[in-house]
């Protein structure tokens, strides 16, 4: 586990790997709206319309959505992979700031505990096969 998920103020939401899953995080967001929601998705993985809407409907109840796309393997680069989930996330309406690659999560939890997202924040893992 990451530094930035032992935070008071972050919360893990968990995995998302089914439709029950995602309806009760849904429902968990719709009557408590986050200040920011990070979304690792596993990069291995190419995008489809069900991980992509998932992270759209997600977004709804963030103010600030970030989407990490995180590598299967430390050297696993596939530069046509992360075109396709960046293509594909800015269509769903994320702007390119906010799609994060790379191995390490620290940096990407970092920015859940920036001193902006004092109240609880939210991860998760949509489409993933990581803890």
């Amino acid at each position: 586990m990451t530094t930035a998920l032992t935070q008071s103020n972050v919360v893990d939401a968990g995995r998302l790997d089914s439709r029950a899953q995602r309806r009760a995080v849904l429902d968990t967001l719709a009557v408590h709206p986050t200040p920011r929601l990070l979304i690792a998705c596993d990069a291995h993985m190419t995008p489809d319309r069900g991980v992509i809407g998932a992270v759209a409907d997600l977004s709804r109840y963030a103010r600030h959505t970030r989407v990490w796309l995180a590598p299967a393997l430390p050297a696993d680069t596939r530069p046509m992979r992360q075109a396709q989930w960046r293509a594909q996330l800015t269509q769903a309406g994320l702007s390119p700031e906010d799609i994060v690659v790379g191995a390490d999560p620290d940096l990407a939890f970092r920015w859940l505990i920036e001193p902006a997202a004092a109240p609880p924040v939210h991860a998760l893992a949509v489409g993933t096969d990581r803890p």
